[in-house]
């Protein structure tokens, strides 16, 4: 009975742990991976530059659990904030994924930033800007994924 059990909550949590990856974006991408030789350390100060060179403020950046999160940047409608995780040992992996802020008729919506045909979507433009850090990264391989950092 417990082997059945197991089973049957296996068999139900399988495609939610699953994701998507691919070296182009996708519709629904929501996270940008950025595979490096370099260490962790050096990675977490290089993507933090990264941000700095296009205008971003690091609001938060802890070398203990490596995470980084900017501060709120406005567009269009709404308003962005972008988190980065780093994970790995010999090879560094740098997860982007981000939030947007959409206020309507005195509410406030918090939508995955994600990629989208519509270059006019805020989502996508948010997903745009993402993308142009990931991609300044120097002697970093690009990947799109479909949800949250994979365990490794």
């Amino acid at each position: 009975m417990k082997k059945l059990i197991i089973f049957c909550i296996l068999i139900f949590l399988v495609p939610f742990l699953s994701f998507s990856q691919s070296p182009q974006p996708f519709k629904k991408a929501k996270v940008i991976l950025v595979e490096t030789a370099d260490s962790k350390p050096v990675a977490f100060k290089k993507i933090q530059q990264c941000f700095i060179d296009h205008d971003f403020v690091i609001s938060h950046a802890n070398d203990k659990v490596w995470i980084i999160q900017v501060e709120e940047k406005t567009i269009d409608q709404g308003r962005y904030v972008i988190m980065v995780h780093c994970k790995g040992d010999d090879l560094t992996r740098i997860y982007l994924s981000g939030w947007i802020y959409v206020s309507a008729m005195g509410y406030t919506n918090a939508l995955n930033v994600e990629y989208r045909k519509s270059k006019d979507d805020i989502r996508r433009m948010a997903f745009d800007v993402m993308d142009t850090i990931a991609k300044s990264y120097e002697g970093g391989e690009i990947k799109y994924l479909s949800s949250g950092s994979p365990s490794i």
